[in-house]
Formats: structure tokens, C-alpha cells, sequence
């Protein structure tokens, strides 16, 4: 097999892994999915970004409102990344349903 076969291969096994998660991931609930994205994504932002503040401009300038801002901004990046996620599980159940039909 050549490097590109191996490389495809390889591609096709990360996404039926990620499928596999997902569908994992999915069946424990959409809050839960939100909550979890939110406190991670957005904590880490926080956390980033207050590091960054203090190295920068020698303190904590403005971390009011770098919570507040997340904590707002957190939900609706974890739920783009939910329908995201949904998209790309439905198509592919949908590729699957389709390559399982009969040729006629």
C-alpha cells in the first residue's frame, strides 16, 4: 500500500473513531454536552487569558468581565460545536444508509 492509501486509511479510522465518541458523547445528553464544553473551553480561556493579562500588564486588569464574557460566551460555543458534531454524525449515517442500499 502507498503512502497515500496508508494515509487515507489512516483518515477513514480517526473518523469512524470520532463517530464512535460522538455517538457515545450524544447519548448522554445535549446539557450535559453544553455544561462540560463550557466549563472546559470556557475555564481554559479564562485561565489563558488572566495568565496573559498578568505577564502582559502586570496584573489581574479586567478579569471581571473576562468571566462574565466566557461564562456568556461559553453555551454558545458549545452548542455550535454541538450542531456541528450532529451534522456530521447525521451524514454519515446517512453515507452509511446509502452505501448499504442495493445497486440496482
Amino acid at each position: 500500500m502507498n503512502l497515500v492509501g496508508q494515509l487515507s486509511a489512516w483518515r477513514a479510522r480517526r473518523r469512524q473513531e470520532r463517530l464512535e465518541r460522538w455517538e457515545q458523547t450524544r447519548a448522554k445528553g445535549k446539557v450535559r454536552f453544553v455544561i462540560r464544553a463550557t466549563l472546559i473551553w470556557g475555564g481554559t480561556m479564562i485561565v489563558g487569558i488572566s495568565l496573559a493579562n498578568y505577564f502582559l500588564h502586570r496584573g489581574f486588569s479586567q478579569i471581571l468581565f473576562t468571566v462574565i464574557y466566557f461564562l456568556v460566551a461559553g453555551p454558545i460555543v458549545a452548542l455550535v460545536s454541538w450542531w456541528h458534531n450532529e451534522g456530521e454524525y447525521t451524514a454519515a449515517k446517512i453515507d452509511a444508509r446509502m452505501k448499504a442500499m442495493p445497486k440496482e
